[in-house]
């Protein structure tokens, strides 16, 4: 499977070898620190002169399920596709860069 033992030490080693780390992986799950996502979507999108957004999300995602993230993010201004990577989870460009790397050519042929 995505997930293997060499995965699992990438992610465990850093935080258990740092007396802080605890701190600042509660930081990252919790945005206690810097603006919240709409907030930061809210001054991007053409209509603002900043690049446009495209979102990709996993259908599949234990954590943040789709409907959450199309509700929360899908009719954002700035956001001008919101696509579904069916079967793919919270991270779909690990699980599956066959699929998703073909979606960041297309944004990069897009606007580039």
């Amino acid at each position: 499977e995505a997930v293997d033992d060499e995965l699992v030490d990438c992610i465990l080693k850093p935080g258990l070898s740092s007396p802080n780390a605890t701190r600042v992986f509660m930081d990252f799950i919790s945005y206690s620190a810097g603006p919240l996502i709409q907030d930061q979507l809210a001054s991007l999108g053409r209509d603002q002169g900043r690049a446009a957004v495209w979102i990709g999300w996993g259908t599949a995602d234990p954590w943040e399920p789709i409907e959450a993230g199309r509700k929360l993010y899908g009719d954002l201004k700035a956001v001008e596709r919101f696509q579904e990577l069916p079967l793919l989870g919270h991270c779909p460009m690990d699980e599956a860069p066959e699929v998703v790397n073909p979606y960041l050519l297309e944004f990069l042929e897009t606007f580039a």
